[in-house]
């Protein structure tokens, strides 16, 4: 894989993975459990790479749209904290990928099928991909009346006397955030090269992004600067040599980074609020 398609593939699962944590944390709802959310929708996606891409495609989306809602559905009902029972989610998903690739003798997957050719050039499926969900998210959640429930369902007050039936909304915002989480992880699989194990799981992306959003106060403009930005940092400790253990860890590690950065920065009181 060459550098520009490694650079790309990360780009794009931390963009995708932004956006879904952004989406989500409007209606109200922190996605801790995003890594895990990545890795089944990863996962599903390696293992039908060898089919077409809209088959691969759709079933990693599908897959984590069933991740988030397995993770999400609980915590609609009753507040409950949803750091813990998201790192509860990212360790169990982690394991039964283990788990099951082992029963099925490993996972092969190929690349082949998620290239596009534009003016000569080999460009990844994901990036076109991401770029498109971040002009959805942008209409979808600042342009639309679902958008303006989302972002009610978000913020103090009570939503409902606006007539704004609360679970049903902030579950469609969960599908979909799901839906993009599991997209995003594919790419992140696949942007971990012939190095990634399955004990490695989505390779930290999936924190990296929660840090992105929270970072980039959920604004999708502002996370697609922040992607940009740590997949640049990525790329030059890749051209640099940076050894292999370097690039797994530099999403953790950007990760704490943002969060320390922004974590002095107050957000406004949300609905919902746990830690």
């Amino acid at each position: 894989m060459t550098f520009a398609a490694s650079l790309s593939l990360f780009f794009a699962a931390l963009l995708l993975g932004a956006l879904a944590a952004a989406v989500a944390r409007r209606g109200g709802m922190k996605l801790y459990a995003l890594e895990g959310i990545m890795l089944c929708g990863g996962l599903t996606g390696v293992l039908l790479s060898h089919e077409p891409v809209w088959v691969s495609l759709p079933a990693a989306g599908g897959a984590g749209m069933a991740a988030a809602l397995l993770w999400g559905a609980p915590l609609l009902r009753k507040r409950r904290n949803q750091a813990l029972a998201g790192l509860a989610f990212n360790g169990f998903a982690a394991a039964g990928a283990m788990i099951a690739a082992q029963l099925i003798g490993g996972v092969s997957y190929t690349r082949k099928s998620y290239w596009l050719e534009i003016a000569g050039e080999n460009v990844t499926v994901f990036l076109p991909a991401a770029l498109g969900a971040l002009l959805i998210v942008w209409l979808l959640v600042h342009h639309t009346r679902f958008g303006l429930r989302l972002r009610l369902c978000g913020q103090s007050g009570a939503p409902e006397r606006m007539g704004v039936r609360v679970r049903w909304t902030r579950g469609l915002g969960l599908a979909f955030s799901g839906l993009l989480g599991g997209i995003g992880g594919l790419s992140a699989l696949l942007s971990l090269g012939a190095g990634w194990r399955m004990a490695w799981g989505a390779g930290g992306l999936g924190y990296a992004a929660l840090a992105l959003a929270f970072a980039g106060k959920h604004g999708p403009f502002r996370v697609l600067g922040l992607a940009l930005l740590l997949a640049l940092l990525r790329g030059g400790a890749e051209w640099l040599g940076a050894p292999e253990s370097v690039l797994f860890g530099l999403p953790i590690l950007a990760a704490l980074i943002l969060l320390a950065m922004a974590g002095r920065k107050r957000l406004p009181a949300e609905q919902g609020e746990d830690v």
